[in-house]
């Protein structure tokens, strides 16, 4: 790639920028309910912040903004799974937390999208507790 600039992007910025999906179009009838989280919300844990940082909304979106076009026969659906802790325990490791599902639907040319806490039952006991209540997995090791 000589002559072109390469940028590396966390996975936030690659969302916004993406081809596929023009999430920056579809932030602002969101705005108040929409975001991919504050990426300094706790500096002094490199788990915790940028590319890395937790997901805190519930979201689900139909008829995403498309830039260009998806195929109208490209059906189907992405899934990822990862850590996502509600309340992150202290000390902190990137496996700890119940976990976020998200999904990218694509059907007939439309794409939309979705993610929910996956709702174990430690998850549960914290957010009606509204703090952390598990060490994670670090916690018997520092």
């Amino acid at each position: 790639m000589e002559g072109q600039d390469i940028q590396m992007l966390s996975r936030r910025e690659f969302l916004a920028k993406t081809s596929l999906l023009s999430l920056s179009a579809m932030v602002s009838p969101f705005s108040s309910a929409f975001s991919f989280g504050d990426t300094k919300r706790n500096s002094t844990n490199p788990w915790l912040d940028g590319n890395y940082a937790p997901v805190f909304d519930e979201l689900t979106v139909a008829n995403l903004s498309v830039q260009g076009e998806i195929p109208n026969r490209l059906n189907g659906m992405f899934l990822r799974n990862g850590p996502n802790p509600i309340y992150p325990p202290t000390p902190y490791h990137w496996f700890d937390g119940d976990g976020m599902i998200h999904a990218l639907h694509l059907q007939d040319g439309k794409a939309s999208y979705i993610n929910r806490f996956i709702q174990t039952e430690g998850y549960l006991r914290e957010k009606a507790a509204g703090k952390s209540l598990y060490g994670g997995i670090l916690a018997d090791r520092l």
